[in-house]
Parts: structure tokens; C-alpha cells; sequence
């Protein structure tokens, strides 16, 4: 029997968490940052009426164009803009990547779920999806085609050798982050979703190329038929622009960041169960919630309950997270656990249930 998944956000608490914002991203050549949760600015409260995409690295700001004769469906949530095939995202000024870049989009999408662009009819019809791309449409970006679970990024028209196209790809990708990398000092291009830099292509550079442009993102411009096209859906949490190759922890530090902040994801999650039969819920030392470690270790604790004149005693299941799934470690009856942060391979979560132990009874009066 399958059951729902729980989100929780990230959580505050003492010295056991820092809740990231927009300045724990590397900020060491970003030259473009579209943040959903700080729509309109880096200290700012989340705006769900904003008509215009603040970019925090003080570069061009991002405006909405929506397809031709549409109600725009497309909107705000709490933590992203949601595309649903009728706008486009864009850059209302140049900016310039040079021949060294990074360009990073935190997502949620399906990418099954998306079709081919055809409710405007023939004048706005594509094969494809555009999930980044230079404006006017010039193929400097990445995009699916169709249903296809594979994503395509582009750097053809940014080599002089080898012959053909340049096509890094994402095979079977899972609609939740792209990494779009030139490193042209060296000849390496890549297209991954990873925390790691996975082995490169190779091409040679054009010096100087491409120029500054605006780019943009959930659809295109088609400067010949003077059309937006490649329409998609999905929610955009992030849209990163560094005119700079990043290194492998810098992904791993951007990577971090963006799971805790748009998906509650860290060390330690916190599960507060009942108190045995009573309908009552215990709580430990920290309420339900998702736990980044910043002290060297930490000790969690849960004390015995009294409910109806009986003491029940804490009981802890361990888990940890291992290729995506939570995998069962230990259960015993403990008042305290410690999660040593150097020896954090993999999230941990703590489940706290109180219980009556077998032949062991404390009656309060």
C-alpha cells in the first residue's frame, strides 16, 4: 500500500540549522539571478502579484510575454513561477556570458507531461520544449522534444571543430535541475543534472562568442514568424546566470542550497509520532521538520510522556536515505541520538513514537 509523502520546510532552530536564502548561492560571476521565492528583490517577502522577474545580480530584469489571444493561465506559487504553455520568460536587457559560462535552472516538471506547442495553430507549432534559450531564438540553450525524457543542450553554434553539432544530453532526465556548462578556455561543454561534474564533449571555441543577448525561459521568440513557440509546462524555482565555469563543490554548495529551499531537503528530518494508543502526538526536542547541521554533531532528545496516570518511554527509528528511498537503520528504545556532521554520508530521519515497554509499567499518581 503506498502512502503520501510528507514535505517539510526547512526549519530554524538554534545553531542546528541555517535556513539559506539567495545570498548562500555562489555569487562569484552571477551575472543573472531569478529567484521565484524573492520575486522582487533579495530582502523583499515573496510578491504573488509581480508582472515583472527582479534579477538579484543587478543585471537586466526578466518581463512575461504570453502567446497570442490567450488568457494567461501561467502564474506565481510560493516558491516558483508555474508555465503551463502560454508564457515566456525573458530578459529585458543584454547579458553578456562570454566564452566561459554556467547557467544553472532549478525546476519541477514532468517532462512525459509536456506536448507540442500547436494551440495557437500552425503559426506557433514546435516539435519541441524550450527550457532556456538566447532571445531571439538562436539555439544557445537547451530544450526536450516532445514527450521525450531526454534534454538536448545545445553549443553548435558556439564551435568552430569538430564538425556537426555539439550536443550534450540528459538521458531519462528528471524534470528537476540543468547545468549547462562552457568552459571555452579548455574546450569542454557539458548538459547535466548532477552535484557533479560528469566527463565533458569536446569543441573548439569561437573567440568572443556568443555576444551578449537576452535569454529566456518556459517558451521562445521566433523573430521569423514573430511568434513565441516551444511551449512548456513546469514550475521554475531558479534561473542562475554565471559568466564563469563553476567548480565541483560550487554545484555541490548551489545544489545544497536548492534542495533545502524548494524541496525541504537536509540532514536530519524530524518525525514526532503518538504517544502509544492515547491519540495524543509526543514531541522531542525538535518539532517535525527538515534539519540542516552546522555544529560538528548534534544530540537529539525525546523524554518519557505521561498520559492518563502512564509513562510511556521514547522509542527511535532510524533511517537514511539512500538512493532516494529511505532505508531502514535501526529501532530501539533511546531517549537521545547524535548526527556527527564529518560522518553525514546520507540524510538521516528520526522517528519518534512513545510506547509502553513490554514488562516494564511506571503508574503516576
Amino acid at each position: 500500500m503506498m502512502t503520501a509523502s510528507v514535505f517539510y520546510p526547512l526549519q530554524p532552530f538554534a545553531d542546528v540549522v541555517r535556513v539559506y536564502d539567495v545570498n548562500d548561492y555562489v555569487q562569484d560571476g552571477l551575472v543573472g539571478h531569478f529567484d521565484a521565492i524573492r520575486n522582487v528583490g533579495a530582502e523583499a517577502v515573496h510578491d504573488s502579484n509581480a508582472t515583472v522577474w527582479k534579477n538579484l545580480a543587478d543585471g537586466p530584469d526578466a518581463e512575461f510575454q504570453y502567446r497570442s489571444g490567450a488568457t494567461p493561465d501561467s502564474g506565481w506559487t510560493d516558491t516558483s513561477y508555474f508555465f503551463k504553455e502560454d508564457a515566456m520568460a525573458t530578459a529585458v536587457g543584454t547579458i553578456d556570458l562570454g566564452t566561459n559560462f554556467t547557467v544553472q535552472i532549478a525546476i519541477t516538471a514532468d517532462p512525459a507531461a509536456q506536448t507540442t506547442s500547436t494551440v495557437g495553430g500552425n503559426q506557433d507549432a514546435s516539435s519541441y520544449n524550450a527550457w532556456f534559450n538566447d532571445n531571439p531564438k538562436n539555439d544557445n540553450g537547451f530544450w526536450t522534444l516532445g514527450t521525450a525524457a531526454n534534454l538536448i543542450g545545445n553549443f553548435t553554434k558556439l564551435k568552430t571543430a569538430p564538425s556537426g553539432n555539439v550536443r550534450p544530453y540528459i538521458s531519462n532526465w528528471s524534470g528537476e535541475y540543468v547545468t549547462w556548462m562552457l568552459d571555452g578556455a579548455n574546450g569542454k561543454c557539458w548538459t547535466f543534472e548532477t552535484d557533479t561534474i560528469p566527463n565533458c564533449t569536446s569543441l573548439t571555441v569561437v573567440s568572443e562568442k556568443p555576444a551578449a543577448r537576452k535569454y529566456c525561459w518556459g517558451a521562445e521568440y521566433n523573430a521569423d514568424k514573430g511568434v513565441l513557440q516551444a511551449f512548456l509546462t513546469g514550475e521554475y524555482h531558479s534561473v542562475r546566470l554565471y559568466n564563469r565555469v563553476l567548480s565541483d563543490l560550487e554545484i555541490k554548495q548551489n545544489r545544497r542550497v536548492d534542495e533545502a529551499r524548494y524541496r525541504g531537503k537536509g540532514d536530519v528530518t524530524i518525525v514526532n509520532g503518538a504517544i502509544g494508543e492515547t491519540g495524543a502526538t509526543g514531541e522531542s526536542s525538535l518539532p517535525d521538520g527538515v534539519y540542516n547541521l552546522e555544529a560538528d554533531s548534534w544530540t537529539f532528545t525525546a523524554e518519557s510522556a505521561v498520559m492518563d496516570g502512564r509513562r510511556y518511554q521514547p522509542r527511535l527509528s532510524v533511517e537514511e536515505k539512500q538512493d532516494g528511498e529511505w532505508t531502514a537503520v535501526s529501532a530501539q528504545w533511546a531517549d537521545s541520538y547524535t548526527v556527527g556532521k564529518t560522518n553525514l554520508a546520507n540524510p538521516v530521519r528520526l522517528t519518534w513514537t512513545w510506547a509502553s515497554r513490554a514488562g516494564f509499567m511506571v503508574i503516576v499518581k
